[in-house]
């Protein structure tokens, strides 16, 4: 994605794919650009906007193994509990600054949501089965997914983004528990079937590359990006269509051979 973007700055292409809007290009291949999107207050070049989150996820596996490194297992369920009381605070504050990306970009207010992931491994880790905590997210499961519609009718603003965040958070994290605490299950027969990994397989690239793809397509047939016409039905379809296609040739041909040679190259216990 980086070297698409690199063509299209040293070829000057398509301002509205490439315009970096004052996020320097570098900052991308550091995974740093989340920072600079949130200085010049835009998401960069829409070619790559979506990497925001992989800087964040890039941050997070640099940072979080030296916290595990040389914290004591004991206390580090404590500490993981500190920032998901703390995240919703400062989205809340931060989004009523002038600030119109740093609360939806910045590690320090999404970091609740890693540590979900990170005390759910946490759990499954250092803890034995536990019939009790099962039931207890069980509940906390059904009771945020039936609190989910609430998101539409207060809606993504920024004077609710504590709440929703942390909404989908909970549920989110409560689903991923309950489907461990499963696996082998028949009523996740599924998340099992091949429809299932051919989506797990195909689904990190679809996300890199999706709105480009539709981007592209769209402009191709000179055709305006809505969904209110019968073309742009088709056209979104096809776009879904060709976008999991291309992220499948991906898999097979570059990703998949490089997950084989460090699985050769690299073995953990």
């Amino acid at each position: 994605m980086c070297g698409g973007a690199l063509i299209g700055w040293y070829f000057s292409l398509s301002p509205d794919l490439f315009d970096t809007r004052g996020v320097p290009g570098w900052l991308y291949l550091f995974g740093l650009q989340n920072f600079g999107m949130a200085k010049a207050q835009t998401d960069g070049a829409y070619f790559l906007a979506v990497t925001w989150s992989l800087a964040i996820e890039e941050q997070f596996y640099l940072l979080f193994p030296l916290l595990v490194r040389n914290i004591p297992p004991e206390r580090l369920f404590a500490i993981l509990l500190v920032p998901i009381l703390i995240c919703p605070v400062g989205r809340l504050i931060d989004s009523a600054l002038p600030d119109a990306y740093g609360w939806y970009v910045l590690p320090q207010f999404r970091i609740d949501s890693l540590a979900i992931g990170a005390l759910i491994a946490w759990w499954r880790l250092y803890r034995k089965p536990d019939a009790e905590i099962s039931r207890l997210v069980a509940g906390i499961l059904k009771w945020s997914s039936l609190s989910l519609p609430l998101l539409w009718l207060f809606g993504w603003k920024r004077w609710s983004v504590a709440f929703s965040h942390t909404q989908v958070e909970i549920f989110f994290g409560a689903l991923l528990f309950v489907v461990l605490e499963n696996r082998g299950s028949p009523r996740l027969a599924l998340l099992r079937s091949s429809a299932a990994t051919f989506f797990a397989r195909t689904s990190y690239a679809a996300y890199l590359t999706h709105h480009v793809i539709v981007y592209l397509l769209f402009a191709v047939l000179h055709e305006p990006r809505t969904i209110e016409s019968l073309a742009g039905i088709s056209l979104t379809f096809g776009a879904l269509v060709l976008t999991f296609g291309l992220c499948a040739l991906s898999y097979r041909y570059f990703e998949r051979p490089l997950l084989d040679f460090a699985h050769r190259r690299f073995s953990f216990d």
